[in-house]
Formats: structure tokens, C-alpha cells, sequence
């Protein structure tokens, strides 16, 4: 993903939804400032078994962090800096657009939403 946030701005935001996710949430590599004005990043959690991991179509636990994750650390950005842009892949995501849509990321005959595909 890529911000506009700084990364202060997005260590602030994973402190605050941290405390949510019993500090189990952590960057997969650290934020890199790709431009004047964008910060890359991606998150994972510590632990699998715990709160804020995601869970595959077959049901396997991933170390990824999982889609309500993404979105209170969006929320706690839009917070921090109201005026943020968050790009995730083709989405552009600010506080009045884009954030907790839910997608479908199985197929059509296995459907499988963002939203359930967590440990939450």
C-alpha cells in the first residue's frame, strides 16, 4: 500500500489500533518513503493464532493482517490527518470514500468477503 500519511503520522495510527489488537499488529517491512510524498508499507501480525490475522479460502491461518485491521488503521490515519489518500491497489481510499468496503477474493462458486476472512 502507499500513503500520503508520513510515516510518524503511520507509526501513530499503529500504536493507536495496537492497543485494540493486543500489540500483535506489526509492519511485514517497515514504512520506506518511495517519494516526496508517499510512504510504502504493508502490515502482518506476531501471531496467527491471535486477534487481527487473516485466514485463507481454505480456512489456513495467514500472518497477514486481515481487512478490519486495514481499516482502523484507515480510520485512525483519517483521524490523525483527515485529509490522507490511501492506495491499495486499484482503490484510492480517503476518509469520505473507499474505506470498509467489502470485496469478494474467492470465486464465484467458493464466494469469500474480505470481512470473513479474518481471526477476529
Amino acid at each position: 500500500m502507499k500513503t500520503t500519511a508520513s510515516i510518524e503520522q503511520l507509526n501513530k495510527a499503529l500504536k493507536a489500533i495496537n492497543k485494540q489488537y493486543k500489540g500483535n499488529i506489526i509492519y511485514n517491512r517497515e514504512p520506506e518513503q518511495i517519494s516526496k510524498n508517499r510512504v510504502s508499507f504493508t502490515l502482518k501480525v506476531k501471531d496467527s493464532n491471535k486477534t487481527g490475522a487473516r485466514r485463507g479460502h481454505t480456512g489456513r491461518k495467514m500472518i497477514s493482517a486481515c481487512w478490519h485491521v486495514h481499516g482502523d488503521l484507515f480510520d485512525a490515519l483519517f483521524k490523525i490527518k483527515p485529509d490522507v489518500l490511501i492506495l491499495a491497489g486499484t482503490q484510492r481510499i480517503t476518509a469520505e470514500h473507499g474505506n470498509w468496503i467489502d470485496r469478494n477474493i474467492g470465486s464465484i462458486m467458493s464466494p469469500l468477503y474480505y470481512s470473513e476472512a479474518c481471526i477476529c
